[in-house]
C-alpha cells in the first residue's frame, strides 16, 4: 500500500476523531481569558451576557491534580453555566514547578493559612478580578475538585470574609494533614479528629469569624480519597460554623442531618442527599453521597477529565445551593413572648425576644398601633397582643399572637407584675 493508498484509509479515522474530541468540548458564548497574577496563570470566564457596571456572582474554580484550567473548565461545564446564569468564573492553575502533579498544595503549613501561600495568592486572584470587573462582593464562592477541594476548604477558613459559600467535591477536612506523608495517610484513611478540627479552621478565621455555607459531594466507591474524608469535611464545618455563628460550642449546627433525601439519575446513580440545619431550621450544609461512584466529578461532561456524567450534576446543585437558599437567609425569625398568653392574678410585662437580629413590631388589642418594641410592654387589662419580627435580610414573621387574662384582685392586693 502506497502512502496516498495508507493516508486515506486513516484519514476517516482522524476525522472521526477530531469531531469526537470538538464534540467533548462544550461550547460557550462568553470570553475565556488568559492571565498572570505574580507568575500564577489563571483564566477568566467573561459571559457573554455580562454588563460593565452590573454586579455578578463570582464563582473560583480550583482543579484536582494532574489537571488544568482549560480541563477543568470542560469537565464540571462551569463556563456554560455561567453563561445561564450570568456569573464569572476564575481558575487558578497550578504548576508542576510547585507540585510535580500539579496538586495544590493543602497538606502543606506554609499553604494552610491567610496571608501565606496559595492561598495568598487565590485571594489576590479574586481581589485582581474584584478590580477589573464588577462583581458583587456578597456573592463570591469557591469550589475544587479533590487537592483543589481541600484547597477551597482552606479558603473558606481563612479567607471567611471574601467567600459566602464553598462547595467540596472529594476533598479533605481543614488541615486533615500538614506533611506530604501525613496528605497521603489522611486521603487513604481520613484526617485528625474532625471535631477538633473545626476548632482549629474556627481559630483560623480570626477576627473574621462567620458561618460558612457548605457543600460536598463524595462517592462512595472513592479509593482515591476515601469517603470517609467526606463525612469529616461535613463534621468539621459543622463544628466551626456552630462555633462561628454566636462564639459557643452549644450544638446549634451538628453533623446530625435534619433531612434525609434519596435520588436516582434516570440511567444513572443513586444517590443521597443530606440536609444539615440550624437550630431555627435555617440549612446551612448539605452532603451528596453518590452510591457507585469512584475520583470523579458527579454530573461533570463525558469523557472530561476526573468526570462521572452518571452522577447528579455537581456543578449546577453547588451553585443552586450557594447562590439559593443554602448560601442566603431566607428563613423568617421567630418571636417568642414571655410571658406567654395565659390567665394572671394581676397586670404583668411581657419582653419578646426574636431568635436572631431583627427589628419587632406590636400592637396590643385589635384597635392598638403598631408600635416598634423597645422595652417590656405592659398589659394592665385583659387583651391580646400581636407581634411579628423582621430579620437583617428582610425575611417577615407570620404574624403572632398571645391572649391574657387578668383577674381583678381584691382592693389592697399589693400588685408584682412579672418583669423578664
Amino acid at each position: 500500500m502506497n502512502n496516498r493508498a495508507r493516508y486515506l484509509v486513516i484519514l476517516p479515522l482522524i476525522l472521526a476523531l477530531i469531531l469526537t474530541l470538538v464534540a467533548a468540548v462544550p461550547a460557550f458564548a462568553g470570553t475565556f481569558l488568559t492571565e498572570n497574577y505574580n507568575g500564577r496563570i489563571y483564566k477568566v470566564y467573561i459571559p457573554d451576557n455580562y454588563v460593565p457596571g452590573t454586579p455578578v456572582p463570582l464563582v473560583v474554580m480550583l482543579h484536582g491534580c494532574s489537571q488544568n484550567a482549560d480541563s477543568f473548565a470542560n469537565a464540571t461545564k462551569m463556563n456554560i453555566y455561567a453563561d445561564a446564569r450570568t456569573f464569572i468564573a476564575i481558575y487558578p492553575q497550578q504548576a508542576s514547578a510547585d507540585n510535580t502533579l500539579k496538586c495544590w498544595n493543602w497538606f502543606a503549613p506554609q499553604h494552610q493559612a491567610r496571608g501565606s501561600g496559595e492561598p495568598a495568592e487565590i485571594a489576590g486572584i479574586v481581589d485582581t478580578v474584584k478590580s477589573q470587573y464588577s462583581i458583587d462582593n456578597t456573592h463570591v464562592y469557591v469550589m475544587g475538585f479533590s487537592a483543589g477541594a481541600a484547597m477551597s476548604v482552606i479558603m473558606g477558613a481563612t479567607y471567611p470574609d471574601v467567600f459566602a459559600g464553598i462547595g467540596v467535591h472529594s476533598g479533605l477536612e481543614y488541615k486533615a494533614a500538614t506533611s506530604q506523608i501525613g496528605g497521603f495517610l489522611a486521603m487513604t484513611s481520613g484526617g485528625p479528629d474532625p471535631d477538633n478540627q473545626g476548632i482549629v479552621a474556627y481559630n483560623a478565621m480570626g477576627a473574621n469569624a462567620t458561618r460558612i455555607p457548605v457543600i460536598v459531594f463524595h462517592g462512595s466507591a472513592d479509593f482515591t480519597v476515601n469517603a470517609v474524608n467526606g463525612e469529616q469535611v461535613i463534621s468539621q464545618w459543622a463544628q466551626t460554623n456552630d462555633l462561628a455563628d454566636d462564639g459557643m460550642d452549644d450544638n446549634n449546627v451538628d453533623d446530625l442531618p435534619e433531612q434525609t433525601i434519596p435520588g436516582v439519575i434516570p440511567g444513572g446513580r443513586s444517590y443521597t442527599q443530606l440536609v444539615y440545619e440550624d437550630g431555627t431550621g435555617q440549612v446551612v450544609m448539605e452532603k451528596y453521597e453518590v452510591s457507585g461512584m469512584g475520583h470523579n466529578w458527579s454530573g461533570g461532561l463525558a469523557g472530561g477529565s476526573f468526570t462521572d456524567p452518571q452522577g447528579p450534576d455537581a456543578s449546577s446543585i453547588m451553585l443552586d445551593f450557594l447562590m439559593g437558599a443554602g448560601g442566603e437567609d431566607t428563613t423568617p425569625p421567630t418571636t417568642t413572648a414571655d410571658p406567654p398568653g395565659g390567665t394572671y392574678n394581676g397586670p404583668l410585662t411581657v419582653t419578646l425576644t426574636p431568635n436572631e437580629p431583627a427589628t419587632t413590631y406590636y400592637k396590643v388589642g385589635s384597635q392598638g398601633s403598631v408600635l416598634p418594641y423597645t422595652a417590656p410592654i405592659p398589659i394592665m387589662e385583659t387583651t391580646t397582643l400581636y407581634f411579628r419580627s423582621v430579620d437583617d435580610a428582610g425575611n417577615i414573621e407570620p404574624l403572632r399572637q398571645q391572649s391574657y387574662i387578668i383577674n381583678d384582685l381584691p382592693p389592697g392586693t399589693a400588685i408584682f407584675p412579672s418583669i423578664a
